[in-house]
């Protein structure tokens, strides 16, 4: 609803004193005395109880009672529309690289909204990223730099009047990376396989919670601080392949590429002549 507005009037009485005027304010219903001033401006502030046109007018009462009526003045009182982001939620954090629909809801009792308006503020104010004219209202925020946002919508409706909505607030994050830098792809280890896996894990706007290691998907261990390992042991003879999984401090998840190596099994070997204890008689020479 608008606030309240200031109505004065000039009012004077050539041969004596202008002791009041009176106001009255007709919406369709016929003329309602919405207040009355003595003051020198004749001022008073009125708020209606609701939105419309309204025809104002005054009435001056002199000293000796006279009264005399003003023309009347037409006003239109505006109920200032509606508008809230639906999307994304507060608190959402997003990837660097997407593309985001941003959406609101606006509404006016009133009238029509004719656009709602979408900003974003990365700290430095706010910047347009879009507006739609119908509903659904919702606009595509891309190619958005890693940071903190503040994402505000805001609605005008078919008298101008003008509703900026409750910020929302996202974070861009851009995502870390993690490579395994040992054991080298292509590694062959005697069984038992018996080794350690080292990565190497960093993010540009943030820092690592943990990188997680699998073998051939299984995880099997975690670790939450530089330099990134875990130790396998007694690992069976086959073909396995390495993966690790770093996570950031705002939630951000990367996979590092596979590395194969083999744990080979050592041959074995048994001797199968001459039995084990035999006794070999060695050849006599006579004379």
């Amino acid at each position: 609803m608008a606030t309240g507005i200031a109505i004065r009037s000039d009012a004077v009485d050539a041969d004596g004193t202008v002791a009041k005027v009176l106001y009255f304010a007709d919406s369709g219903a016929g003329n309602q005395f919405i207040g009355e001033s003595t003051g020198t401006d004749f001022a008073l502030n009125w708020t209606p109880t609701e939105a419309g046109v309204y025809r104002l007018t005054a009435a001056a009462i002199d000293n000796q009672g006279l009264a005399e009526a003003s023309p009347s003045i037409t006003v239109t009182f505006n109920s200032l529309p509606t508008v809230a982001v639906t999307a994304p939620g507060d608190g959402s954090v997003i990837t660097t690289g997407e593309s985001v629909s941003v959406t609101a809801t606006a509404n006016d009792e009133d009238g029509t909204v004719e656009k709602v308006e979408f900003f974003a503020d990365s700290g430095s104010g706010p910047v347009k990223i879009g507006e739609d004219t119908e509903a659904p209202f919702a606009v595509s925020w891309d190619n958005i730099d890693s940071g903190a946002y503040q994402l505000t919508a805001t609605a005008t409706d078919d008298l101008g009047g003008v509703t900026t909505s409750e910020p929302v607030n996202v974070v861009v994050n851009q995502m870390p990376s993690v490579a395994i830098t040992a054991p080298a792809g292509g590694t062959v280890f005697q069984e038992p396989g018996t080794f350690t896996v080292r990565a190497n894990a960093t993010d540009p706007d943030g820092s690592i919670t943990a990188v997680e290691f699998f073998v051939d998907g299984t995880s099997v261990g975690s670790d939450a601080s530089a330099p990134y390992a875990v130790s396998l042991a007694d690992l069976a003879s086959g073909d396995y392949v390495l993966t690790a999984r770093v996570i950031d401090n705002l939630g951000g998840i990367a996979m590092s590429a596979g590395v194969s190596v083999t744990v080979n099994a050592a041959p074995t070997i048994s001797l199968t002549a001459p039995a084990d204890g035999s006794i070999i008689a060695s050849a006599v020479r006579v004379g």
